[in-house]
């Protein structure tokens, strides 16, 4: 309901003023986002992040994710659709959520994200990895928690081709999930990660902000 609302009358998706842009926002939400080209490694893997967690990007992404605002999923395309393209590669895959929390969201976000950005850039969408069991949600628990919560969550169900894969996430904060997700896909030689966002850099996280190399 709300999705044909907002495609009906061109507003933009984040403020509700009339949009101008491609990317589905007016001027002044693309002008209050500006990307900071975050990069940092997880288990020796490049991980990319376009912008980090906070102001209107987790604004958005928790109106996204928790509130049903689903339509939300075309801004986030828009954004990546640049990034995903110097990465240049040939299957794109995503975190899974166990199909009962499938069933009660009506999606899963990341997924739905990475299914559109194949569409949009003629690359293969693959689910090599499934989901064995319900765990709380990350955001919500400490760090420790967070690495005990996803134990033995996730399991490769079919053989991955020796290509460039991406693996897509909404948000990255400790980093767990892709640690957990790259040990189900342990045989993958070539692997980029990819988040919309990651969380506000401190003195003990390794980013680099603006950077294409790692040091």
């Amino acid at each position: 309901m709300i999705d044909h609302l907002f495609q009906r009358k061109g507003l933009c998706y984040g403020c509700g003023e009339e949009w101008i842009d491609d990317k589905y926002l007016c001027s002044t939400c693309l002008n209050r986002i500006s990307p900071i080209g975050g990069r940092k490694k997880i288990k020796g893997r490049p991980l990319y992040f376009p912008y980090l967690y906070q102001g209107l990007i987790k604004e958005w992404i928790h109106r996204y994710k928790f509130q049903g605002h689903r339509y939300l999923y075309r801004v986030f395309v828009a954004l990546l659709l640049d990034e995903v393209r110097l990465l240049q590669p040939e299957i794109i895959t995503t975190v899974p959520v166990t199909p009962r929390r499938k069933r009660e969201r009506g999606y899963n976000p990341p997924e739905l994200i990475a299914r559109e950005i194949g569409k949009k850039l003629d690359i293969p969408f693959y689910d090599f990895v499934e989901k064995t069991k319900n765990t709380k949600d990350q955001h919500l628990i400490s760090l420790d928690e967070k690495r005990k919560n996803l134990d033995d969550a996730f399991r490769l169900k079919k053989e991955i081709p020796k290509k460039e894969i991406l693996l897509f996430d909404d948000v990255v904060t400790s980093g767990t999930t892709m640690e957990r997700m790259m040990e189900a896909m342990v045989k993958v030689e070539q692997i980029s990660l990819l988040a919309i966002c990651s969380k506000k850099p401190t003195e003990y996280d390794r980013y680099y902000l603006g950077s294409q190399r790692f040091p």
